[in-house]
């Protein structure tokens, strides 16, 4: 819903570079905003269209890959040198997505948190890539000069009666009349007290699961009954952001269990 408290000349600053933020500048594009918009995330960059890219095959390692360096090979093996708007590029990235959760589940903890510091940041961008409707009035904006795009995390910001004051982690220091965020999910509180109460350990953000999706305990056994899927185990499944992969991770889940029950239910019924 439109903020109809907003002045046509309000400076603006986004914090986050993902879809929620291109949702943010399509909104003021078309109100006709005139205001400053300054644009913050980690990489300075913006998805890439979607196109009508082709159904790719899922891409096949060559032998196990068992470090973040040969993850990092398979991705510059299998991604074409064309720019990734493009239908080749995407569709070949989408058939190494395919394989991803696979892959990484093999992947000592250690070389996970490598490839992670290596690929996350352009992989989210591939992964959700943005409409072209997006994509046009953040173009627009950015030719016209409105729209700079900064990089960099905000480390501190404080409010007076006329600005918020940002603090950028190389020290720069922005001044905007609006702040809006744009960086998706926070962390979620039962998982933060976990690991602050030493129940969990700590996984980047989320849980670590085994293959059945048991949420580890501290000592690093398996949790009878607790179970979790979807983002919160990214760090132990890989890919699992979007809602097909919830789905079928969602559907993997019940299969197990309606396995397990069955086998208790025998066991009782001898």
């Amino acid at each position: 819903m439109w903020d109809r408290t907003l002045k046509g000349d309000e400076r603006i600053a986004i914090i986050g570079g993902g879809l929620t933020a291109m949702d943010i500048l399509t909104t003021l594009f078309r109100h006709g905003h005139d205001g400053k918009v300054d644009l913050i995330t980690p990489g300075g960059m913006l998805p890439p269209m979607q196109a009508n890219w082709p159904k790719a095959d899922e891409i096949t390692p060559d032998g196990r890959v068992t470090t973040a360096h040969r993850l990092l090979r398979l991705w510059r093996a299998n991604l074409p040198d064309d720019d990734w708007e493009t239908p080749q590029w995407q569709s070949a990235f989408e058939g190494l997505r395919a394989c991803l959760p696979t892959i990484w589940h093999h992947l000592p903890r250690q070389e996970r948190i490598r490839a992670g510091y290596r690929l996350s940041r352009h992989w989210q961008l591939a992964r959700f890539r943005a409409s072209p409707q997006t994509v046009a009035a953040a173009r627009a904006m950015l030719n016209s000069g409105q729209l700079e795009l900064h990089s960099g995390r905000v480390e501190a910001m404080t409010a007076t009666d006329q600005h918020a004051h940002l603090t950028l982690t190389n020290g720069q220091i922005m001044l905007a009349d609006r702040v809006m965020m744009a960086t998706g999910a926070g962390r979620d509180p039962l998982v933060q007290q976990c690991h602050d109460d030493g129940l969990l350990p700590r996984a980047m953000q989320g849980v670590e699961v085994d293959h059945d999706f048991q949420v580890y305990d501290h000592h690093w056994r398996p949790t009878q009954g607790l179970y979790a899927f979807g983002p919160p185990t990214a760090f132990s499944r890989g890919d699992v952001l979007g809602a097909g992969s919830i789905a079928k991770e969602a559907s993997a889940l019940a299969d197990r269990l309606s396995d397990r029950l069955s086998v208790r239910m025998g066991e009782a019924l001898r």
